[in-house]
């Protein structure tokens, strides 16, 4: 979540300066690789059946922080937002959905590069 916390920060204050145009591919690149290395520890550590779960956690740190940071950055956006509503828990479930599946997928490649790897050490 600390991850998530960051880039984003660093998100919204390089978009709000002059050199945008660099800031914002870098930060996500930065975001990008430093998921990807805490995922692949994740999958070289943690036992399988852990992974989904890390996954899960991620996911609902990951709605966490774009709810908080939409709300202290952005607070005229979410002065018509009724929070229970069926639109707002759809975009929300869709939000949690992206997040999750962008963790699990490489989570599924690193376990199978771990296995590979178990395997070739076995021969």
């Amino acid at each position: 979540m600390v991850v998530e916390a960051m880039s984003l920060s660093g998100y919204v204050l390089g978009s709000k300066s002059e050199y945008a145009d660099f800031f914002k591919p870098a930060v996500v690149l930065l975001f990008a690789i430093l998921m990807f290395l805490l995922l692949w520890l994740a999958a070289v550590k943690l036992p399988k059946r852990w992974i989904v779960a890390l996954c899960v956690l991620l996911s609902i740190g990951g709605v966490v922080v774009l709810q908080a940071f939409g709300y202290f950055f952005y607070p005229g956006l979410i002065k018509d937002v009724q929070f229970f509503s069926v639109d707002y828990l759809l975009l929300t479930l869709r939000s949690f959905s992206a997040i999750f599946f962008g963790l699990l997928l490489p989570s599924i490649f690193f376990l199978c590069v771990r296995a590979l790897r178990l395997k070739q050490r076995q021969k």
